[in-house]
């Protein structure tokens, strides 16, 4: 092989190895979570989004009063059968 044939295989043999792939590459769970307000996880089979805590009724966010917060879980990812969780006083979820 010439240098430049030398040359082109390694080029292109590192930009495989260090470019991004699907592997690597943010899930559209992860970015549709994100988008939303809320913080990924993946743990085994299930997607797991967690949105912030929010205060019940209209309570300023420096008090010290009840809050509810959103969980979303979704096995492979949250648009597969995705369920929903609030936690938080009885009757106060979204």
């Amino acid at each position: 092989m010439s240098r430049a044939a030398h040359l082109l295989l390694l080029t292109s043999i590192t930009f495989f190895a260090f470019s991004p792939t699907g592997a690597f590459a943010e899930s559209g769970s992860s970015a549709d979570c994100g988008a939303a307000g809320g913080t990924y996880t993946k743990d085994g089979p299930n997607s797991i989004c967690v949105f912030p805590e929010e205060n019940v009724g209209n309570a300023p966010d420096h008090s010290s009063s009840q809050t509810t917060q959103d969980t979303t879980t979704g096995q492979g990812n949250l648009g597969n059968k995705p369920t929903s969780e609030c936690t938080g006083p009885a009757g106060q979820c979204k």
